[in-house]
């Protein structure tokens, strides 16, 4: 992971790359963005660049700090994230903070990337506030979370802050196009709409089968609107390695719907482009539920980010979903 390897940030890169090359590194960064938006990419290629010891701006990518660095086994990178996807504890900051004060055991800097920052409790939000009020000198923090909202003012306040925008079409088209796969303009066209600006996304669509992720989501809310039974139907989707893309699909077939609702334009759709029938839900759903249903999943990615179960959080929705489609009125109108 290189400086190279990031695309559309120049302007921060530009601020990481002459922080580096000077010595003048912050004790702490924060990232910021939606899942997906690359504050990984961005945090693996600032690990890489301070531990390298052969170049000063940039990773050489080839000596054995680089090489350690590219199969994670790096003993002066270290990632912490939340424990079963749920939240970080004080046991990880305490952790955290033994070993920060060590002296690195290789590299220039020891360096420590904070995964999901804003799932911390508030004992291990003030436990790590107290480690960078008073920061060691050789360890550098890089902190990942979906909003500076979500932590502690204090916390942000001793943070460098990056809020990492969503790119443009162009950055977008050079990251597909650095993917060893061939797209075709229509794939293109429909992963970008999709995508949002959020290469993540743009990424995930362009690896996975789209049509049936789409049919996927068809097929739950035929199941939502047959009144399938909703533990069943949460077991399966909170069990989903890819559970960002099918929120996702859900979310383009409803915005489909009230396309042909509103416009009758097919052409406009992203659905129905790989040969997924609408059919069953635009002869029930109107205009007014699908817009319901929207924000509920839309709500549902925003507490995916935060620390919360999964499982309970995905039922919830579902339930949610299943109380906005009772109102069908099974005329399919308009309203």
């Amino acid at each position: 992971m290189n400086w190279k390897d990031i695309y559309g940030r120049q302007q921060i890169l530009s601020v990481l790359r002459a922080a580096v090359a000077s010595g003048n590194v912050a004790h702490a960064y924060l990232f910021c963005g939606p899942e997906g938006i690359g504050k990984k990419t961005l945090a693996k290629a600032l690990s890489v660049a301070l531990v390298c010891q052969r170049s000063l701006e940039e990773a050489c990518g080839n000596c054995p700090d680089c090489n350690k660095s590219k199969t994670l086994s790096h003993p002066d990178i270290h990632w912490i994230m939340p424990e079963a996807n749920k939240s970080l504890k004080i046991s990880q900051t305490r952790e955290l903070k033994r070993a920060a004060y060590f002296k690195p055991h290789q590299a220039r800097y020891q360096v420590f990337i904070v995964e999901r920052a804003e799932t911390l409790t508030a004992e291990a939000a003030n436990s790590l506030l107290v480690l960078l009020e008073e920061p060691p000198p050789l360890s550098v923090f890089i902190l990942l979370a979906s909003s500076p909202k979500a932590l502690l003012p204090t916390v942000v306040s001793r943070c460098q802050l990056f809020q990492l925008p969503r790119l443009d079409t162009a950055s977008l088209t050079s990251i597909l196009n650095a993917v060893d796969r061939q797209l075709s303009l229509a794939e293109l066209k429909r992963i970008l709409q999709g995508a949002e600006g959020i290469p993540g996304r743009a990424l995930l669509l362009a690896r996975e089968d789209r049509q049936q992720s789409s049919a996927e989501a068809v097929k739950l809310l035929v199941q939502l609107l047959a009144n399938q039974p909703i533990i069943a139907l949460a077991d399966k989707l909170a069990a989903d390695e890819n559970l960002l893309l099918s929120l996702e699909a859900l979310l383009a077939v409803l915005r489909d719907i009230m396309l042909l609702k509103s416009a009758g334009n097919s052409r406009l759709t992203m659905s129905t482009g790989d040969g997924v029938s609408l059919a069953p839900l635009l002869a029930k759903l109107s205009l007014f539920n699908c817009m319901a249903a929207t924000e509920v999943v839309l709500k549902l990615e925003k507490d995916l980010q935060s620390s919360v179960n999964v499982r309970l959080a995905v039922e919830r929705a579902l339930r949610r979903l299943k109380e906005v489609f009772e109102n069908v009125d099974g005329s399919g109108g308009t309203l």
